[in-house]
């Protein structure tokens, strides 16, 4: 004979064990110790850039490239004190083909750096400057700090120039990613008409 405390009881304990089970699961998941890392990418902005000026109102036309750093896959899981690193420079070679003119690790602007911390929280996008061009033909690239062994500015005329990138935070560190920029040194200020002389390219690469 079934003892009818005994039956009573049973769905309350069974919630109470249930209950504590889901309570360690969450906290299992929760813990950063065994929280899914996040998963960094790196795409452009805008093909056009963005419209600016050099040296205020009176200065000269410009325009700025920026490359998003993303989390959308996994927003819940932020890569803290993150940046964007330059790992190598490469133009082309006699033959046409690039080839490496600077090797290093230096990392790259935030959009706004004057007024943004040195690193980021990646949950939200945060954007990441990458180059700049002028009305009078030049085009510069933006790292943080330029080392004297590193050309990061074409004065004018064309230039074609390969960066390799990767983002990195305390948690993960994404995929290399490959900004190829193709500058023909023409200036002209509409959106679409700027679109045909600077180009860039941006696409995972395997491991350097």
């Amino acid at each position: 004979m079934t003892d009818s405390n005994t039956v009573s009881y049973l769905p309350l304990l069974i919630a109470v064990v249930c209950g504590g089970l889901g309570g360690a699961i969450f906290t299992w998941f929760t813990n950063r110790k065994f929280r899914l890392p996040p998963v960094l990418t790196l795409a452009l902005v805008r093909d056009e850039g963005e419209r600016g000026r050099i040296g205020g109102p009176t200065g000269e036309n410009a325009r700025y490239y920026h490359l998003r750093v993303s989390n959308s896959r996994r927003r819940w899981s932020p890569a803290t004190d993150a940046q964007v690193f330059l790992t190598r420079l490469e133009e082309p070679g006699p033959n046409g083909v690039f080839q490496a003119v600077w090797v290093g690790d230096i990392p790259m602007r935030w959009r706004n750096q004057e007024s943004s911390p040195l690193t980021r929280t990646i949950g939200a996008n945060a954007d990441s400057d990458v180059c700049s061009v002028g009305e009078k033909g030049w085009m510069r690239l933006m790292p943080l700090i330029t080392p004297f062994s590193m050309v990061a500015e074409k004065k004018t005329g064309p230039w074609r120039v390969a960066l390799l990138l990767q983002v990195r935070s305390a948690q993960a560190d994404s995929p290399f990613f490959r900004a190829e920029i193709s500058w023909d040194g023409v200036w002209e200020a509409g959106d679409t008409e700027i679109k045909r002389h600077l180009k860039i390219k941006v696409t995972q690469e395997e491991e350097p």
